[in-house]
């Protein structure tokens, strides 16, 4: 039994043992290339393009989930949400995106973002992809015992099943084999709508309607075109109750908004003012004490709506800034420290020049500039009137931060044909606040109230658009209503406004567990790519 020859495998011994290139064992029966060399699928690399998402609200569905996300980039499929066996959700989700890229960004911006109340935790997916099968790869018996895939039946030749012609035993069809040599026919492949129209008869949800109705305890199915979907805002507002040159109380404003199918609305009354001569024409016989404490019940109505009208519109609740004299930012940041998390975010405007109006009328405009020296000419007095403006713009930039730059450029309001690149320094200063505000993160107000003010366009106009555009700025849009009867005018005509300029992202302010740079929880968020075609501005 010592007489095998040498190399002559004996019957009880195994074969060498294969490896690939790696090193790595192979079964003896795999497949293998060129000259024997083992072909092994090579590895797939991980992407890395998947967010696990949990603390979710219960009524957070698959289609809310797309409207967030899908802000970002493109979803590979429907945000999956695990459910417990009665149908309620259990708060986590998985996101898809189509590259890790993406997937980044939307962790890096909605991680702590308040999703119908409750602040969203981001991680990546760390469960190991599931590899796709490869053609080269050995058959295992797992492949060969396990059906195909349901697409793959339902798409079948189904050509080799015959319904039998008389009575017989049994139930089920008859499978006949084809007769030998017999040319095999062509059958034309079925379309994506008839597999698409199989696939629902076969899981028996044809009519989703029907389905919802019979299972009240399934998920919300996502039936509604998501693309078309985003948050209608609106970031300015007032009303006559708290703002005497304004109209109306404040819940007819938020019911409007609400008819409008505006979602996110801000309330942003005037800051009160600390001195008797700042006060207009209409608050005559209304004292400084009076204005502080018609803020404060300000502050308290737009709780109580913002709580009423929780379930129809998210109320956002903020102040607009007054800037008369250096007495207006003290007293507003003593104003900020006492109301606290009351005030969720600022609108930064400046009214006045020199201390005076240059929005009230004509004729205080005008004697607002004249109050600058005119002795080197009008150009000179315009162009140090302009500056004043920036100037003044620039120091509440810096001290408060506000989330909304406010009408940038008020101060031509009743010359709308002027061209700060006219005015040199003017122009620099312009740009210097642009920078600053972009640093911090502010959003700069698409404001619609120029329209009816005679503009032909929003404010900003042409010119500062393409600045900030120029250094990477972000916008929001406002109305600037001053009562109910103002709420949404001019919007539709925004969109072309917007289109004109090259205005391409626009931006709306979400509350959120993360402070920002002036230390209030709110963070800008991009509304969706396809805001230019949405029914809101056809209405």
């Amino acid at each position: 039994m010592s007489s095998f020859r040498r190399g002559v495998r004996k019957p009880y011994s195994r074969p060498e043992t294969q490896v690939d290139v790696n090193g790595r064992w192979v079964h003896d029966k795999a497949p293998t290339g060129p000259r024997g060399a083992v072909v092994v699928p090579p590895p797939i690399a991980s992407t890395n393009n998947k967010l696990l998402v949990s603390n979710l609200h219960y009524e957070i569905t698959p289609k809310d989930l797309t409207a967030i996300f899908g802000q970002i980039g493109t979803l590979v499929r429907e945000p999956l949400i695990r459910y417990d066996r009665s149908g309620r959700s259990s708060g986590t989700a998985i996101i898809s995106f189509e590259t890790a890229t993406e997937a980044t960004r939307a962790k890096k911006q909605f991680d702590g973002i308040l999703a119908r109340g409750q602040p969203m935790s981001i991680a990546f997916d760390t469960l190991p992809p599931r590899h796709p099968r490869s053609v080269s790869a050995p058959t295992s018996l797992i492949n060969r015992v396990q059906k195909p895939p349901l697409l793959d039946r339902l798409s079948r030749d189904d050509s080799s099943v015959k319904t039998p012609s008389g009575p017989r035993r049994g139930v089920g069809p008859i499978r006949s084999r084809p007769a030998r040599n017999a040319p095999r026919a062509t059958k034309k492949p079925k379309t994506a709508e008839e597999l698409d129209k199989e696939l629902d008869a076969f899981m028996g949800d044809a009519d989703p309607v029907a389905a919802m109705e019979q299972a009240s305890t399934a998920p919300e199915p996502s039936n509604q075109d998501v693309e078309m979907s985003f948050k209608v805002p609106d970031h300015h507002s007032h009303s006559g109750q708290f703002c005497k040159h304004a109209k109306g109380i404040l819940e007819d404003v938020v019911v409007e908004a609400i008819r409008q199918k505006f979602e996110v609305y801000g309330l942003t009354e005037h800051v009160p003012r600390y001195r008797a001569e700042d006060l207009y024409p209409e608050e005559a016989g209304v004292t400084l004490d009076e204005l502080a404490s018609q803020f404060e019940r300000f502050l308290d109505e737009a709780h109580r709506l913002k709580a009423k009208y929780a379930s129809q519109i998210t109320l956002l609740v903020g102040l607009e800034t007054e800037y008369i004299t250096g007495s207006d930012l003290d007293n507003l940041e003593r104003l900020l420290t006492h109301v606290g998390s009351r005030v969720e975010y600022v609108v930064g405007s400046v009214h006045h020049v020199n201390a005076i109006p240059i929005d009230f009328d004509v004729d205080t405009f005008h004697k607002a500039l004249d109050t600058l020296d005119a002795g080197f000419g009008a150009q000179h007095q315009q162009q140090v009137f302009l500056s004043r403006y920036f100037d003044a713009q620039y120091e509440l930039l810096r001290r408060f931060r506000p989330e909304i730059v406010g009408h940038f450029d008020l101060c031509r309001l009743y010359n709308p044909g002027l061209m700060f690149a006219d005015y040199p320094a003017a122009w620099v200063k312009a740009e210097r606040n642009i920078k600053f505000a972009i640093e911090y993160g502010a959003l700069f107000e698409v404001n619609a109230a120029a329209f009816r003010k005679g503009w032909d366009s929003a404010f900003p106009g042409r010119d500062v658009v393409k600045l900030i555009l120029k250094h990477g700025g972000r916008f929001a849009l406002s109305d600037d209503s001053h009562g109910p009867h103002a709420v949404g005018f001019n919007y539709h005509r925004l969109p072309e406004y917007l289109k004109e300029v090259g205005v391409l992202e626009l931006w709306y302010l979400q509350r959120s567990e993360v402070v920002n740079t002036a230390g209030r929880k709110v963070q800008p968020v991009q509304l969706q790519n396809k805001w230019q075609v949405h029914d809101f501005w056809f209405r």
